[in-house]
């Protein structure tokens, strides 16, 4: 294959969004699987399982650094398309500098970490549900998902909770307004005064050390002599920010509105952890949260025969990967006892993949259960729901509202979670 075949395919526009499982399909059937596409500079695109797994993985041609530098040249371009406006680390750096920050940042996101976080995480989904059991309605987005994982983050970096409303409302916007959309430019201040929080926090906390917690040890950490600066950790924890909340909120929005078609499923996701388990990788291959991030060919090299030059771009289409028929059978119909389903690309693949994937598992089935178990007869307003308009990465909802028969407080305090659920609204 030498000659470039041209998609139309913008994934900021709202026909993307109505259509893209559509687009990969036919990308797929058409014996041309990589197809070029003009739009935001120009990139690649591939459905391809195989295709979006390599990209990931290989370092060695493909890198997603984002440099950050004045000139705009070089290859760095992050993985927005356009670049976004701060470097989010560890996912926009390069190897061996990757594995550094993950090192650094591994007891609070390892498996342990994520099970000694959850009895907090717990009281902070009671505490939404409580502002809300003796209602009888609830919008499961702005109620719920929206805040409960932003002000988890938060709570692990050591952001003031004050500012939740703040956090909550722009990580959820940031992830779904694209350039020259209304409210776009509010998103990107509220971005720019959330990194003043960090700087001032990073710099606060350099002068005065706490004990031992994640900046801390970003801070103070060594690996092979290699110590980050004040700026990186920002980076770091910027990534945290807003990588973590609105991903983990739009895959359990997903669920939710699928469990609400399918309600058979219910009683054993409550009751059975080893199937809950399963289904769990089997919602995040379904609902992909993050639907494509980019990176950039550091040499020639090709996809599927298809030359690709250094310093094109590649977007690695991790919604299409997983429902690429060649790796799930019936990729379109949801098993939650498949056995595949934890070949999904969700959380990426290579030195890069998710860095937060065990506190999102926890997060996800945590809020589900509790969902399940506290309004087990909620029935959505299909009428009210309201989905991203554009997929700038994340294929959300805004909107998820039900009504259940109305339940008793089991504790919490909800003032907090009201004034978040306010500001998203």
């Amino acid at each position: 294959m030498t000659d470039r075949r041209t998609i139309d395919l913008d994934h900021h526009s709202q026909e993307y969004a109505d259509s893209y499982h559509q687009v990969a399909d036919e990308l797929r059937g058409s014996g041309c699987p990589v197809a070029w596409s003009e739009h935001h500079g120009g990139f690649w695109v591939t459905p391809g399982h195989a295709d979006v797994a390599r990209v990931a993985r290989d370092d060695d041609y493909f890198t997603q650094d984002h440099e950050r530098r004045e000139d705009g040249g070089g290859l760095g371009q992050g993985v927005q398309r356009p670049p976004g406006p701060v470097r989010t680390l560890p996912i926009e750096s390069h190897s061996p500098f990757t594995q550094f920050i993950r090192q650094l940042c591994g007891p609070a996101f390892s498996p342990a970490g994520a099970k000694q976080f959850e009895p907090r995480f717990l009281e902070m989904v009671t505490e939404c549900l409580d502002a809300v059991i003796e209602t009888g309605r609830v919008d499961f987005s702005e109620d719920l998902a929206a805040i409960t994982t932003v002000r988890a983050t938060m709570e692990l970096i050591g952001l003031p909770a004050d500012r939740l409303p703040l956090y909550a409302k722009v990580s959820h916007e940031s992830s779904y307004l694209a350039p020259g959309q209304p409210g776009f430019d509010e998103a990107m201040a509220g971005i720019g005064e959330i990194q003043s929080d960090v700087i001032g926090l990073v710099s606060e906390r350099k002068k005065n050390p706490g004990e031992g917690g994640l900046i801390d040890r970003l801070l103070v950490g060594d690996v092979r002599g290699r110590q980050l600066s004040e700026d990186e950790v920002v980076g770091v924890l910027m990534s945290l920010i807003l990588g973590g909340g609105d991903t983990t909120a739009t895959l359990t929005l997903q669920t939710l509105r699928w469990l609400h078609h399918n309600p058979e499923h219910r009683a054993r996701l409550l009751t059975d952890d080893a199937y809950f388990a399963t289904a769990t990788e089997e919602f995040l291959r379904v609902f992909t949260p993050n639907v494509q991030i980019f990176r950039v060919a550091t040499q020639d090299t090709e996809l599927s025969g298809q030359p690709v030059r250094r310093g094109e771009s590649v977007m690695m289409w991790w919604a299409a990967a997983n429902r690429d028929p060649a790796v799930f059978a019936d990729p379109y119909e949801v098993r939650l006892d498949r056995r595949e389903a934890n070949r999904h690309l969700s959380f990426g693949n290579g030195t890069h993949r998710c860095l937060g994937q065990h506190i999102a598992r926890m997060e996800f089935r945590t809020m589900v259960r509790e969902v399940l178990r506290r309004m087990p007869d909620y029935q959505i307003d299909e009428s009210a729901v309201d989905r991203y308009h554009t997929v700038k990465t994340i294929d959300g909802l805004m909107h998820l509202p039900a009504v259940f028969t109305p339940g008793s407080r089991e504790g919490g305090r909800p003032a907090a979670a009201a004034a978040a659920a306010a500001a998203v609204a």
